[in-house]
């Protein structure tokens, strides 16, 4: 009976048989085309121990225990009885087996015989979902597609991408050496009658189609052999469409994947193979999303048995997702105590962070409430009124306002509660407020200006008024129309904006305060803590010290006025802003351009530090020239409207005015007029410039 038909040889037959004969299944899965040879490789000739011998009273030195041990080795592993080792290989993973069969010249000669195929197939079942071999892939090639992550030109680590219908993975470098896009491919067959890319294995990657270059050589090969023959050529593309559709299987490893693709069933199996990718990559998000959580619970426990239980148990949700974030905290791995001995201390500084922003909240606990309360009770009012109206925040009303400002000066220890009122008292109530609250602003805007810059009449009005401690009705829209005048502009201390009125109450700015105090002290750091907690902003000029009136930009308004050709101490800002007047700047208009602007960016370009102290030329450019100027900012002011135009309402793409958007009270500028200065050719205007 031959040896083949008893089995397996015995384990000394095929140790005369290892020794005896060439290993020829490595060399033909290593592709080696070198002369095989029966004799045997010579040996290393040892090397004689040429130290001098150590004195008889000296001791020689003793090993170490890993010197005098025999070192460990799986050498002998694969000399075990083949039905144990496929019993047990039979239970590993593919990507394993695949491990294992790189480890040692013996492992790769059993694994990668065509005896173990039923070995990979059983070991390939065991994953879970996955799709079957595709035919044009072995199983050790299917394995190395699916779990190995390298590029498979330049062996770069951490390719997540797979081209499925290529079977291969290639990282971008790569991608641009050796694949061509389809117009290559065209480029590189020439005017024949034939359809290439059909041909071809192709690969699409955002929406464009991407060849193997060894596939396209192999093709333009046979095309050159075709010698401009049409039936040839038509022969040939044939041939390649069948060779593309019919199911052949590669018999060699060693083969690039797609030399015989069955492409109709190879992209069927692409599909396959990518379906069955994204439940994996959803099913490991899942197990990390798992292993994160419980990572959290074990740190939240550990934390807890220090003393912060309290302070974390009452975490607000940004807090809570600051710690969800922190790199300690987010990793998808068990928490140890080698782990938490590692991570203990920031975790420790994050923890104390939470305990100091439970004691912030508790120390301005008070105020929170009441700011609470109040933003209950004008929430409704302030949603009636339209988004460009002077009315005041919430803010606003727990400061400014007579009534909730009680409710905020209260003693520390008395909590209010939300009270549902009557929507018509409420109007009726808070429209009195309001009015109050105009005149109080307009009132503290009024005592900014100094003395020189108002009218000898409005003087005696304010001195009067507050003799009797009430202000009129006359009082009341002399300041008012002080207020308007073109000439009084206020200038911002954070952003250094110039501000006329009314924009100035509603500048950003002026709704800031101080960041979150974590240590407060006072009152007032409480109080403070409570508008960033609770409305996320402050009354209006809250530090007292916001703005400033400004002398510079009023004298260069009363320039701009008399440019304009009015009185700079009757003319107000909406006098200015009938005519939309265009002015030309006589310092900066030079070299054949003029600058033109319109009169609130004249006041502000007036006001530079280049023009400070000198006595610059303004010119009103002619009713022909505004005209044109203003036709031609229509399509450059477009080009920005929403960069320059500060606007409330709903993203739309194309807004309609009251309907979409309204215009900021803070906006920069009004509608169609331009934010900044522009230059002209100055032929193109009429207009003489004075300089």
């Amino acid at each position: 009976m031959s040896s083949s038909a008893a089995g397996p040889l015995r384990r000394s037959s095929r140790l005369r048989e290892k020794n005896s004969a060439p290993n020829l299944a490595v060399l033909l899965v290593e592709g080696s085309d070198e002369e095989i040879s029966s004799e045997p490789p010579t040996k290393r000739r040892r090397k004689n121990n040429t130290s001098k011998p150590l004195p008889r009273n000296v001791s020689a030195p003793l090993k170490s225990a890993s010197a005098r041990g025999k070192r460990k080795s799986l050498s002998k592993l694969p000399d075990m009885p083949l039905d144990i080792l496929y019993e047990v290989f039979a239970h590993l993973h593919p990507y394993d087996l695949l491990h294992l069969a790189r480890t040692t010249k013996a492992f790769r000669a059993l694994l990668m015989s065509r005896s173990s195929i039923t070995l990979w197939r059983q070991s390939i079942a065991t994953v879970p979902d996955l799709p079957e071999c595709p035919p044009d892939l072995t199983e050790p090639a299917y394995t190395n597609l699916l779990f190995d992550s390298h590029c498979h030109f330049c062996v770069k680590a951490r390719v997540m991408t797979v081209m499925w219908t290529c079977r291969l993975r290639c990282c971008k470098p790569c991608l641009r050496d050796n694949f061509a896009e389809l117009i290559d491919v065209f480029l590189a067959v020439g005017p024949k009658p034939i359809k290439p890319g059909a041909m071809l294995p192709a690969e699409q990657i955002n929406n464009r189609l991407f060849f193997p270059k060894s596939k396209v050589r192999e093709l333009l090969k046979c095309i050159a052999e075709c010698d401009e023959d049409v039936t040839k050529l038509k022969a040939l593309e044939e041939q390649r469409i069948q060779l593309m559709t019919d199911q052949e299987r590669v018999c060699g490893i060693c083969l690039l994947p797609f030399l015989e693709l069955d492409h109709a069933n190879g992209v069927q199996n692409a599909e396959l193979l990518e379906d069955w990718q994204a439940k994996q990559n959803h099913k490991r998000a899942l197990e990390k999303l798992d292993l994160r959580v419980r990572r959290q619970t074990q740190i939240l426990a550990r934390l807890s048995e220090l003393g912060y239980r309290e302070d974390l148990e009452y975490m607000t949700v940004e807090l809570f997702d600051r710690f969800v974030e922190h790199p300690s905290v987010k990793q998808p791995k068990e928490l140890t105590d080698r782990i938490w001995n590692n991570i203990k201390e920031p975790m420790l500084v994050f923890a104390q962070t939470a305990r100091s922003e439970r004691l912030m909240r508790e120390r301005a606990a008070e105020y929170i409430n009441r700011l609470r309360v109040i933003k209950h009770t004008v929430s409704d009012y302030l949603s009636l009124h339209p988004l460009w109206e002077n009315i005041p925040s919430v803010a606003d009303f727990s400061r400014y306002t007579p009534i909730f400002r009680t409710l905020m000066d209260r003693e520390r220890d008395v909590f209010f509660k939300e009270v549902d009122l009557p929507s018509e008292v409420v109007k009726l109530a808070l429209n009195d407020v309001v009015r109050r609250w105009r005149r109080d602003m307009q009132w503290r805007l009024y005592t900014m200006i100094p003395d020189a810059a108002c009218p000898e009449e409005t003087e005696r009005l304010i001195k009067r008024s507050a003799e009797s401690g009430t202000l009129d009705d006359r009082t009341t829209e002399s300041i008012l129309m002080a207020l308007l005048r073109a000439t009084t502009w206020f200038r911002c201390t954070q952003c250094d904006c110039l501000l006329d009125y009314p924009r100035v109450q509603a500048h950003q700015c002026l709704k800031t305060g101080p960041a979150i105090n974590m240590d407060p002290k006072t009152d007032a750091d409480d109080r403070a803590n409570a508008y960033n907690l609770v409305l996320k902003e402050f009354p209006w000029n809250y530090s007292e010290d916001g703005i400033f009136f400004d002398m510079d930009a009023r004298a260069a308004a009363q320039k701009v006025v008399r440019a304009y050709g009015l009185d700079p101490d009757a003319t107000e800002g909406f006098d200015m802003d009938l005519d939309s007047p265009r002015f030309a700047c006589g310092e900066c208009s030079k070299d054949g351009y003029v600058c033109v602007m319109p009169w609130r960016v004249a006041v502000a370009h007036l006001c530079m530090p280049n023009h400070k102290d000198k006595d610059v030329k303004v010119t009103l450019l002619n009713d022909d020239d505004r005209a044109n100027i203003i036709e031609s900012e229509s399509d450059w002011t477009s080009s920005y409207f929403r960069d320059t135009y500060k606007l409330w309402g709903h993203n739309v793409d194309i807004p309609e005015e009251e309907d979409d958007w309204a215009l900021h009270p803070d906006a920069e500028t009004a509608l169609g007029v331009p934010a900044g200065a522009r230059n002209y050719l100055e032929r193109l205007l009429s207009t003489p410039i004075e300089h």
